[in-house]
């Protein structure tokens, strides 16, 4: 096996600014600068919609577009059948929790099989992300459902 030589291009450090300021400023930072981006995004006077997996990123925006947004909210979460994993429990609580307008879309490999060529159409590049495929097909799904949709990049995944 040829040795091969590791290249970082970035290391993550540590920069504390003022060491006496407290933790709960930090938190309320990152609240605030969350819930102005996600107001940035969320249309006036109509519907939205949120893909809702259950993980971190997808509840946060929930949340917050619960919270702030004015009309109707949207969720969409995605699942493969009972054969796979999934997270709808989570989805289905946080749903409820944000009194949302919940949505559970299951995509099949067949469908996923039949709009593989036409998705492939939208790609910037021939590789893809993984989720790809299921984000493409929900969306399809989902589409005759929501009203607005934002193209944006930033968010766009999550929010639209």
């Amino acid at each position: 096996m040829p040795l091969e030589k590791v290249y970082h291009y970035w290391q993550l450090q540590e920069q504390i600014i003022d060491k006496n300021h407290p933790l709960e400023g930090y938190s309320q930072k990152l609240r605030y600068l969350l819930e102005e981006v996600v107001k940035e995004y969320l249309p006036d006077n109509q519907p939205v919609g949120v893909f809702l997996s259950g993980g971190l990123d997808s509840r946060s925006i929930t949340a917050l577009a619960a919270k702030l947004h004015t009309a109707a909210v949207h969720t969409y979460s995605v699942h493969f059948g009972t054969e796979t994993p999934n997270e709808l429990e989570f989805s289905s609580l946080v749903a409820e929790h944000c009194k949302t307008q919940h949505h559970i879309l299951e995509i099949t490999f067949r469908d996923m099989w039949e709009h593989l060529q036409e998705m492939m159409l939208y790609l910037h590049d021939p590789i893809g992300l993984p989720l790809t495929v299921r984000k493409f097909t929900s969306r399809k799904t989902s589409k005759r459902e929501r009203k607005n949709y934002t193209k944006r990049r930033r968010w766009r995944s999550l929010l639209w």
